[in-house]
């Protein structure tokens, strides 16, 4: 699938950036509208001249510049979202598609457009539906119905794929490489497998003890275009105390399905957890999940149930994120803790809550910057993958983590990360942990 794509980047730049500059040409010969009339007449003349140059980057700043003199043209929207296609800028070029199909969503360029961006990310289930409306609005355009079969052989629906792909060889020729591949594309070609190893290494320390903490990751799923897959994982860890006091071992392993669809999102795992301490030693966890939305905005729900050898817990968490333009989200919520009977705890039935916040940043495609934190109490905690589980009793207060990710190629990434929580026991003594990880993960197209 991977293949396809890389040659759809190619075929099709070539063939619906020609016509979609042409479009933008045609647009732009009609009368801007009356206020600053001049200046966006001379934005977008400059705009075009740098296309024809191949100057994307001029060409963007100019039909930008157009675009925030006449907020509701859309023609200044449509070229700066070909502008910045042509620099495969996706996370730009869908932004701005954004605006020019809130201004016209019967624009098959904007439509179609927004399903090739979506494709390049590798996102078929979110370039379909772009692409049907296009192929609603245009359904003699044979590049369009090229770029719906794609969709669908993507999402796992081949033979509506392979039959959308015949009827577009009819006008471009089935010797087409393209279309070629598109018609003998199997189920296989919607298929993805993910890897990912994270090593890390950090210490915990308080006036009493200091420990090294080193832990070992590792992750593999498969994904079907259609939006599901299945994953698997374990994390092995190892402590070491102060003064030779002896190590600690602790081994979780962790099963996982989810479902992304059409803007709804669930997911359901379990975990088990092996460790030398008697008291944390055979517990099962178990983290399903809920959400709905769009890059815009989106609500998630989930629920952890921990079933401890002596207790119980329950960890519910509510998040909801917000898009800050095309390449940022913003994501807050609460946390609650739920203890029942810990023979380590005050007694009863405790407490705990705390407040989450998030930003997620990509400045560029390849690189993602992710800063989060929390404030409040958390005992037995356990994170969204159930791949990290803290067993002991300590209850931390607060804490931050940073993480910067870079993808060099569309196959593999690294991750590296610095976290550092702070807490206090029972006795109100002063804790801190801190824990560095990196990580690399390897993707490969079936």
């Amino acid at each position: 699938m991977r293949a396809l794509r890389d040659r759809m980047a190619r075929w099709r730049s070539a063939r619906l950036g020609l016509a979609a500059l042409l479009a933008v040409a045609a647009l732009s010969t009609r009368p801007p509208l009356a206020r600053a009339a001049a200046s966006y007449g001379d934005a977008m003349a400059l705009a075009w001249s740098s296309l024809q140059r191949g100057e994307a980057e001029a060409a963007a700043r100019a039909y930008a510049e157009a675009a925030a003199l006449v907020p509701e043209s859309e023609d200044a929207w449509l070229g700066l979202q070909l502008a910045r296609l042509t620099q495969r800028d996706w996370s730009a070029a869908l932004a701005a598609g954004e605006r020019a199909l809130a201004l016209n969503p019967q624009s098959r360029w904007a439509q179609a457009r927004q399903g090739y961006a979506h494709a390049m990310r590798g996102e078929p289930q979110l370039a379909l539906p772009h692409y049907e409306r296009a192929v609603a609005l245009a359904p003699d355009d044979a590049e369009l119905r090229l770029g719906l079969g794609l969709s669908l052989v993507g999402v796992g629906r081949v033979e509506e794929g392979r039959e959308s792909c015949r009827r577009a060889a009819d006008t471009l020729g089935a010797d087409s490489p393209l279309v070629a591949e598109c018609l003998g594309a199997t189920r296989g070609d919607a298929l993805t497998f993910r890897a990912a190893a994270t090593a890390s290494y950090g210490g915990y320390q308080d006036p009493w003890e200091v420990r090294d903490i080193r832990a070992l990751t590792l992750s593999a799923g498969l994904a079907w275009g259609w939006g599901a897959g299945v994953w698997a994982g374990a994390t092995l860890s190892e402590s070491t105390l102060q003064y030779g006091l002896g190590d600690y071992r602790q081994a979780n392993g962790v099963l996982g399905l989810w479902v992304d669809r059409q803007g709804w999102r669930a997911h359901l795992d379990a975990s088990y957890l092996g460790a030398t301490d008697e008291r944390v030693d055979g517990a099962w966890f178990a983290d399903g999940g809920l959400g709905y939305g769009t890059d815009a905005a989106r609500a998630d729900l989930a629920l952890v149930l921990g079933a401890w050898p002596d207790f119980q817990t329950l960890q519910p968490r509510a998040t909801l994120s917000f898009g800050l333009g095309a390449r940022a989200t913003l994501s807050l919520g609460g946390e609650l803790g739920l203890i029942l009977d810990d023979p380590q705890g005050p007694g009863g039935t405790e407490l705990l809550g705390c407040g989450l916040l998030g930003l997620v940043w990509r400045p560029v495609d390849a690189l993602v910057l992710t800063l989060g934190g929390y404030g409040g109490h958390r005992r037995y905690a356990a994170q969204a993958s159930l791949l990290d589980i803290w067993p002991t009793r300590d209850r931390f207060v607060g804490g931050w983590q940073l993480d910067l990710a870079w993808w060099p190629v569309r196959a593999a990434g690294i991750h590296a990360g610095f976290t550092h929580d702070i807490g206090d026991q029972r006795s109100g003594r002063s804790d801190r942990f801190q824990l560095f990880r990196g990580q690399v993960t390897l993707e490969l197209r079936l």
